[in-house]
């Protein structure tokens, strides 16, 4: 029996942690979803995260809501986003990314949860730019955001295209 789901949620996890448990991903074969939701980890637990993550080939689903990644640790997933083709879910809600955050995050993913991380009409306007060339995401949760409702509805309807076309391959 192999271990192919680990969930870490709401275990006081901080960077440290996230240092080992990131030295294990590097070579771990099986696991598929790591939930480390409400935990402590900051931009540098996102760099160890995103740096295993380039050598990891078989997490699909990373969930980090309620930490503290911001602006940098963003960055540092999106980065590695550019060359991890098999990451295809990432929950970030509530990790105070911004508007900049929102713009590192044009990328291969399907799913991705950006819900309640003070993005404004500008990191809504890099997501649509993004959404033109990123046909793969199909699910975008940009709740509890502050973007005008013209920019949601262009963003919904570029969603919908990837959903038609992904149906269509």
């Amino acid at each position: 029996m192999t271990l192919t789901v680990l969930n870490l949620r709401f275990n006081y996890i901080d960077d440290d942690g996230v240092e080992h448990l990131a030295n294990a991903l590097r070579t771990n074969k099986t696991l598929t979803t790591l939930n480390l939701s409400k935990n402590q980890i900051t931009a540098t637990g996102s760099r160890y995260l995103a740096d295993a993550l380039q050598k990891n080939t078989t997490l699909t689903v990373l969930d980090l809501e309620r930490n503290q990644i911001g602006m940098m640790g963003t960055k540092h997933l999106a980065n590695m986003l550019q060359t991890n083709s098999t990451l295809m879910i990432l929950n970030l809600w509530d990790n105070r990314i911004k508007d900049k955050g929102a713009e590192y995050l044009a990328s291969t993913l399907t799913i991705l949860d950006i819900g309640s991380n003070n993005i404004g009409d500008n990191g809504a306007e890099h997501l649509a730019h993004a959404l033109q060339t990123n046909k793969t995401l199909i699910k975008l949760n940009l709740q509890n955001n502050s973007i005008v409702i013209d920019l949601i509805q262009r963003i919904n309807e570029l969603i919908k295209k990837n959903i038609l076309s992904n149906k269509e391959i």
